[in-house]
């Protein structure tokens, strides 16, 4: 967010800060000069990718990297996918034969 668009007490104080400088006749790039010095580059609305920022830029890059690594470890392989193993598929058996013996026990009813 800018400063201009912000009404937090430092983005006041920088707005009157730059007033002043503009009353005394000082450039854009001069005054944008004036606030790199005094606060490094982070205080740009769009700091140049490098030096103290760098990290500004990485860290979404990061999280994307991390968020796919995640993605992509979580997924079984095809093969594997709808696949039982023989526990998995007895008690499969187990549990369509009972199924099956309560729907008949319900229809002699």
């Amino acid at each position: 967010m800018s400063i201009a668009e912000s009404m937090s007490d430092t983005a006041v104080a920088m707005r009157a800060t730059v007033s002043e400088q503009v009353d005394a006749g000082r450039s854009d790039q001069e005054i944008v000069a004036y606030f790199t010095a005094r606060y490094g580059d982070w205080i740009l609305l769009d700091p140049p990718a490098g030096g103290d920022t760098l990290l500004l830029w990485l860290i979404p890059l990061g999280v994307a990297a991390v968020a796919g690594v995640v993605v992509l470890t979580r997924r079984r392989p095809a093969d594997e996918q709808g696949q039982l193993d023989d526990a998995d598929r007895q008690r499969v058996t187990e549990a369509v034969a009972g199924m099956r013996a309560t729907a008949e026990e319900e229809d002699r009813l």
